[in-house]
């Protein structure tokens, strides 16, 4: 006769970042979370809340919880680092939009008092000024992305292993 068990379960929302999506879908299973939806999130655009439940009489909890602070700490870090590169880059591309803007005023300037040359000369510059803030971005994170890259990569590797000792807990027979 086919007997039914009590199972109890503990839920859990987490809003994540979209472009983090496939990590933590993948990753939450192996800490014995059964993800039963996710949507994007209305009240924070880029991000999407994970709906997940999970035994709470799984062997071995104490120790898969320990992991599972492990792997957010990791992938805290990863976000981080990942904000922080483009930090840098981002105020110096703004600094030059500001001095581009500085030097159109000067051109407005120099043209109310009549010297044509030196209003060519700042015109050129404020454009210079407004066009290169987006490629000059673009090159500087690319520089620090690539420097920081061994330094995220460490941290994936450590996420890999966390989700497989994890695994190695939560599917013990």
């Amino acid at each position: 006769m086919y007997e039914k068990h009590f199972v109890g379960y503990e839920y859990q929302e987490r809003l994540v970042k979209k472009k983090y999506e496939p990590i933590y879908l993948d990753a939450y299973p192996n800490f014995g979370w059964f993800i039963e939806k996710y949507s994007e999130s209305k009240q924070n655009p880029g991000k999407i809340i994970l709906y997940m439940k999970r035994n709470r009489d799984m062997i071995n909890h104490a120790e898969i919880k320990r992991l599972e602070n492990k792997f957010e700490a990791s992938m805290s870090k990863i976000i981080k680092i990942e904000d922080h590169t483009k930090l840098g880059p981002t105020i110096q591309a703004c600094l030059i939009g500001i001095l581009g803007t500085a030097a159109m005023a000067g051109a407005v300037c120099a043209n109310n008092s009549g010297q044509l040359y030196f209003m060519i000369l700042l015109g050129l510059i404020g454009f210079m000024g407004w066009a290169l803030p987006y490629l000059f971005y673009k090159q500087q994170y690319q520089k620090k992305i690539e420097k920081k890259q061994p330094l995220i990569e460490s941290e994936y590797d450590v996420i890999y292993d966390l989700t497989k000792r994890a695994h190695a807990l939560s599917y013990l027979a």
